[in-house]
């Protein structure tokens, strides 16, 4: 007969050997269960002597633990957020990270001891917890520091032991054996005695000085002296620097830095001469070293302004890309002020090339010329067409000899039609009082000629 099976397939956590955990006496570590089977190699098929679990548990996690110092080490539990049992085994680190080998501890599901174990200052050891349930739950489980069982054996380390003058040099106690007490000596050093496990001291005095250490437990002490273990160089001056002008200029332009240091700079910019000539933007110092110690001058900045010359073009009208700076538009036949064009716009009345002269900051750059050509038909002479009164508060006549049909347009600075007017009249009164004050463009066009005059609006 036809019948159909449903079969799931769940998906283990990854092999707990690789997301190994280090952990410290005396802190608490949780290990929480998110749900589902632990690593399939463990517990089936390892023989320890738990026993508790039997088949597979849930999730896995695996610590490393590195004994500071020897004596005896308490296992126990902090916290336990449910009944359920988690069970926690050991082996020697050294032997590598695997499913065997493994040595119980115990298993609990509240809070209490486990069990101890005696290690050596620098044993190295794998912790494996391992969950009873698949359940998400939580416990957390400690090991106390070891109370010392023999004296201590002093040692220290050092962040550096050649330094400068006024560098500040960090020890590390580095002792074996648990010691609760620290005793350090540190002449030529700020300070000179410290009882912190790892103090920090400054050398102000160029010299070589000796460091001692005394440590101790509940067992008994020890001493380490460290004989000229700290050199202290003298730091050189940090060096000045003068400009031979301004720092501040033009593209193209240059400024020499100077140091007062005679040999041995290093410039900020690569140079290893007394001078360097400085002609780009940027921040500059130089450094100087003196016995392995070296000292930084302060920075000087330099400023090389450039000027943006770009120029785009609309229909008949030429606008320089610069905002907030001097414009002069000139003729590039002879390169010829054109009177009035000032502005960051400007509508030639004639073909021809023409260019724009933009400063900024006292620093002047000419743009390319570019080239226009106006409609092929006959210019009126300036006497066909009269503007009255000019400059005006707005409010002006304009008068031309042609009764035929005529436009008048006038163009702010930027180049934007502002006005139109079509009329065959030859006088014609015009309000653009509405206008800001400025200098505008005011273009004649008719059937036979046209004529750009410029229109000065004063308010």
């Amino acid at each position: 007969s036809s019948y159909s099976q449903t079969f799931e397939l769940s998906c283990g956590i990854p092999y707990a050997c690789t997301s190994i955990q280090t952990i410290s006496c005396g802190t608490g570590v949780t290990f929480q269960t998110s749900g589902g089977y632990g690593d399939p190699n463990y517990p089936n098929g390892v023989s320890t002597s738990c026993y508790y679990i039997s088949g597979q548990g849930g999730t896995e996690q695996i610590y490393k633990f590195i004994a500071p110092s020897t004596g005896t080490y308490q296992f126990k539990t902090t916290a336990a957020s449910s009944s359920n049992y988690v069970e926690y085994l050991y082996k020697n680190a050294v032997n590598g990270c695997s499913s065997s080998g493994w040595t119980c501890l115990g298993y609990k599901s509240n809070v209490g001891n486990i069990t101890t174990i005696n290690l050596n200052a620098g044993d190295s050891i794998f912790v494996l917890v391992n969950a009873e349930s698949t359940a998400a739950y939580s416990q957390t489980f400690q090991i106390d520091c070891a109370i010392p069982t023999v004296s201590p054996i002093a040692n220290f380390s050092v962040s550096d032991s050649t330094v400068c003058t006024g560098q500040t040099v960090l020890f590390t106690d580095n002792s074996f054996n648990a010691p609760t007490s620290w005793y350090w000596s540190f002449p030529g050093g700020t300070p000179s005695t410290s009882i912190a496990a790892a103090p920090s001291v400054t050398y102000n005095t160029q010299g070589t000085y000796d460091v001692t250490l005394t440590v101790i437990n509940s067992i008994g002490a020890d001493t380490l002296v460290k004989i000229a273990y700290i050199t202290v160089a003298t730091a050189p001056l940090a060096p000045t620097i003068s400009a031979n002008g301004p720092t501040a200029f033009c593209q193209g332009g240059n400024v020499i830095l100077t140091s007062n240091v005679s040999t041995g700079n290093l410039w900020s910019n690569g140079d290893t001469a007394q001078t360097t000539t400085i002609s780009s933007s940027g921040s500059y110092t130089a450094t100087v070293t003196l016995g392995g110690c070296t000292a930084t001058s302060s920075a000087i900045v330099v400023t090389a302004d450039s000027v943006d010359t770009s120029v785009s073009q609309s229909g008949g009208t030429f606008t320089a890309d610069a905002a907030g700076v001097t414009y002069q538009w000139i003729n590039c036949n002879g390169n010829i002020t054109i009177p009035g064009a000032a502005n960051q716009s400007f509508m030639p009345t004639a073909s021809g090339n023409y260019a724009v002269v933009i400063t900024l900051n006292g620093c002047s750059d000419t743009s390319a010329c570019y080239n226009i050509t106006t409609t092929a038909m006959e210019t009126w002479t300036l006497s066909k067409v009269k503007i009255y009164p000019n400059p005006s508060t707005g409010i002006f006549m304009i008068d031309f000899n042609s009764d035929k049909k005529t436009v008048i347009q006038i163009y702010n600075a930027l180049g934007k039609l502002v006005y139109s007017k079509q009329t065959s009249i030859a006088s014609n009164s015009i309000d653009l009082s509405i206008l800001e004050q400025g200098v505008y463009s005011l273009k004649v066009i008719s059937e036979e000629h046209n004529e750009v005059r410029q229109l000065v609006i004063t308010k």
